[in-house]
């Protein structure tokens, strides 16, 4: 999702059984100035081939056993997790608006199609919204 405007650039649906952080890459378009995701995407070899490519790289730093935050990783967590609450928004969208609360169809494919509509439909609201009165 571009933070500016609100737009949904890339979308992926899965199963349940496939976490999150393995479609990272895929959700990634490459012309970014910046990446924000949750701790579920920390990986220091992903943080390294963000910022090799010019990126600023504003995944939240991760707890390990014995190794607890930092102050200062906690305030920095606190600053990106302002940026990456918009995405959550989008999220809370389709759930209060569209009730996409749970996936209605059987099939996966059914269900992805569905998801891809309502990215859609959200990104005409939006352009709607962003155009001049």
């Amino acid at each position: 999702m571009d933070a500016g405007s609100g737009i949904i650039r890339k979308g992926s649906f899965t199963t349940a059984s496939v976490h999150d952080s393995q479609e990272f890459d895929k959700l990634v378009c490459g012309d970014e100035a910046s990446v924000f995701a949750d701790k579920a995407y920390a990986d220091s070899a992903r943080k390294q081939r963000l910022r090799s490519q010019g990126v600023y790289c504003g995944i939240l730093d991760k707890a390990y056993r014995n190794r607890g935050l930092s102050q200062r990783q906690k305030k920095r967590n606190k600053q990106k997790s302002r940026v990456r609450g918009a995405v959550e928004r989008v999220f809370a969208h389709f759930k209060k608006h569209y009730g996409f609360h749970r996936v209605r169809y059987v099939t996966r494919a059914r269900n992805e199609v569905h998801f891809k509509f309502l990215c859609m439909i959200y990104n005409i609201r939006r352009g709607l919204a962003l155009m001049p009165a």
